[in-house]
């Protein structure tokens, strides 16, 4: 293992196994990052996908089946165009997060369901598959960062942040569709996926949107963007900065989720430096809860998936390790790739 684990720029798939008690997530690069393409495509199907004996689509629900994907996302994005139906977000950080629900066809208008399938399931495809952003729609956000302080009696005091959150009105209106998409699926579990550097929003978008789809379309996809920088090697000191700018939002986020009655267990999907994002946030997490509660059973946490993960591994031992975050979780998997160039680079 090198010293430095860096950035690499893929697409993702990740599928489950139907094992007992055991999730199994399977991620293929490729060459571009979905972010990076001006017409992305689906992802080449994973072989295991062209097995005939099995097919992951088979027990979609009929409400969830077609070419257009709703992803939910949490952004700390600045907005640059604020529009009803397609809301674009820049590089700039916002000390007040949103949320909202992005939706991405996957082929053209009139792609059938059941051509969707035999696509997904076949190395060969007849079709190309491009990927479009349709809507991206902003449904509420959050109170402004840091929260609000109390002078009482000569004292200092902030109000409890679970207070704040079981009152405020986004973090209602967020719990309320969490849970109206958690009805449509007999799957009750969160997907949350981190992007990484070089990545813009609409790009960790649609990387969800594919790893939802190759998912079998189950559980609630959740595409969490921070401002990570764009471009060069320039914007790399920039990212590195947000990436610690993002950890409260990541944090309140994950709480936010773990709140709702109807979730059964978050699964972390982080890529690139969003390894770190999420490392971060969790190992924060468990350090504040472990002495009065179990990190796992409160925060509901599943598998997490760490891709190409730019994480120093002196660094990592010394604070994820031994601080044992792994516990935290009921697996971790870490995924490399021994000719990514782009490890030498980071390093």
């Amino acid at each position: 293992m090198r010293n430095r684990m860096g950035w690499l720029s893929i697409r993702t798939a990740i599928r489950k196994c139907r094992m007992p008690a055991l999730v199994v997530f399977i991620l293929f690069i490729s060459g571009l990052a979905t972010g990076c393409s001006s017409k992305p495509r689906l992802m080449p199907t994973p072989t295991v996908y062209t097995e005939p004996a099995w097919n992951p689509f088979a027990d979609v629900p009929p409400a969830l089946q077609g070419n257009k994907v709703d992803v939910m996302y949490v952004t700390d994005r600045v907005p640059e165009k604020e529009s009803p139906d397609l809301m674009e977000y820049g590089l700039k950080r916002s000390r007040s997060a949103a949320f909202g629900v992005a939706q991405i066809q996957i082929g053209k208008d009139d792609l059938t369901w059941d051509d969707l399938v035999s696509e997904s399931r076949t190395a060969r495809r007849s079709q190309k598959l491009e990927l479009k952003t349709i809507s991206m729609r902003e449904m509420g956000r959050f109170p402004i960062t840091p929260p609000r302080l109390v002078v009482s009696d000569a004292e200092l005091a902030r109000p409890h942040l679970d207070a704040e959150a079981s009152t405020d009105p986004a973090s209602k209106l967020f719990i309320e569709e969490l849970i109206r998409r958690l009805a449509a699926t007999p799957r009750k579990e969160v997907f949350i996926y981190i992007h990484g550097f070089n990545t813009t929003l609409e790009g960790g978008v649609t990387t969800l949107a594919e790893i939802w789809h190759f998912l079998g379309h189950e559980g609630v996809p959740i595409a969490y963007s921070w401002p990570a920088g764009v471009g060069t090697l320039r914007a790399y000191g920039y990212t590195e900065q947000s990436g610690q700018f993002t950890i409260f939002h990541l944090k309140e986020t994950l709480r936010l989720i773990a709140s709702c009655p109807a979730v059964e267990k978050i699964n972390v999907i982080a890529h690139s430096r969003g390894t770190d994002v999420a490392t971060t946030a969790l190992r924060e997490l468990h350090i504040e809860t472990r002495d009065t509660a179990n990190t796992r059973e409160k925060f509901k946490l599943g598998t997490i998936a760490l891709a190409a993960a730019d994480l120093d591994v002196d660094v990592a031992i010394q604070r994820i390790a031994t601080e044992r975050v792994g516990r935290a979780a009921e697996r971790v998997a870490i995924y490399l790739h021994g000719g990514d160039k782009a490890l030498s680079l980071s390093n």
